[in-house]
């Protein structure tokens, strides 16, 4: 007969691994690890204003790197960007072995690149932080199909590639504004970034309804990660779950400028192509700017001018949200937006 005798401490084990078992998925600080948090990473803020309103660029045209160059100097050049560092990192968005607009375009990271080091910034790094897929397929093998070790080779700048997987990387973050996860763990390259460049696409995103300048910051170590995308699929409480993580993954990490590659986009399904994705072609623009929600405002727009199936209610939770948390502004009347052409 199995022994009823049974230890203090093997009770509460007990009762620990009972309670997470019944009630992770609801209440996820029952496993949240024994470690010290630290505040959201230090960013720079918003530099890029104009007449007290945080400044939208956007660039129409067919060339890459004339519409970079373009924007980037409506947003007031070099001076601007490195005027507290001359290092940067350069955060893509390599969800899939796919090409753009499912990821970022190396060849408009190419121009980046090469604008950044023309304008005197001295250590240029690729970072990337990635995870293995449901397919157990490691995050080297997604990156070799892309051809970003030969980019990142023949731009001549190094490049990282972080994991989700590998605690030991990841600083663990705390903010008590957040409603959703108390504790978001980033990669401690990105967090001890003096300058963070978020360099994405715009797309539909399921869950998450799109992918810009927000969602390019989904990239915390742990089971908070994972909850977002369990919770997903519990009916407009789920859905509400998820909006709210993407926000503050965002603010614990607050890339200083954000550029949107919308020259074409994911309509209809996402993040990947299949189940329905349509790519849309001839959108051509580039948007740029150092205000997320601003950002993600104004593609919304521009999803539901290319997308029947996307209305711009979708978002606008995720981007209130994001508005309390003091990052940005989701009402395009307060931006100052200038819309350019090459």
């Amino acid at each position: 007969m199995k022994d009823r005798n049974i230890s203090r401490r093997g009770f509460l084990t007990q009762l620990v691994g009972g309670m997470v078992t019944l009630g992770a998925a609801k209440l996820p600080f029952l496993i949240r690890p024994l470690t010290q948090y630290l505040p959201p990473r230090k960013s720079q803020g918003n530099l890029f204003t104009r007449n007290k309103k945080p400044l939208l660029i956007v660039v129409k045209g067919n060339d890459a790197e004339l519409m970079l160059a373009k924007g980037m100097q409506a947003l007031g050049g070099m001076e601007v960007l490195k005027r507290n560092s001359t290092s940067v990192t350069i955060k893509p968005n390599f969800v899939a072995p796919q090409p753009f607009p499912v990821t970022s375009d190396l060849g408009m990271i190419a121009s980046l690149v090469e604008y950044l080091r023309k304008g005197g910034m001295s250590n240029i790094t690729l970072c990337e932080i990635s995870t293995i897929s449901q397919r157990g397929n490691l995050p080297e093998r997604k990156f070799e199909t892309l051809g970003v070790f030969k980019a990142a080779n023949e731009m001549g700048i190094p490049l990282l590639l972080g994991k989700l997987d590998e605690k030991d990387d990841h600083i663990f973050t705390f903010n008590q504004r957040w409603q959703r996860g108390k504790e978001i763990g980033i990669h401690k390259f990105i967090y001890h970034s003096p300058l963070i460049i978020s360099t994405s696409v715009l797309k539909r995103h399921l869950p998450g309804w799109m992918s810009a300048a927000l969602k390019n910051n989904f990239i915390a170590y742990g089971p908070h990660r994972w909850y977002a995308h369990q919770w997903s699929s519990k009916g407009d409480e789920g859905i509400r779950y998820f909006d709210h993580t993407i926000a503050e993954f965002a603010d614990a990490i607050r890339p200083e400028l954000t550029i949107i590659d919308a020259r074409s986009i994911l309509t209809k399904r996402g993040p990947t192509l299949g189940y329905g994705a349509e790519v849309r072609s001839g959108v051509n623009l580039l948007i740029l700017g150092g205000d997320m929600v601003a950002i993600d405002s104004y593609c919304g727009r521009i999803m539901e001018q290319y997308d029947d199936t996307f209305k711009f209610r979708m978002i606008e939770p995720c981007l209130s949200y994001a508005e309390s948390l003091g990052l940005g502004t989701a009402d395009l009347s307060k931006v100052e937006i200038i819309e350019l052409e090459t």
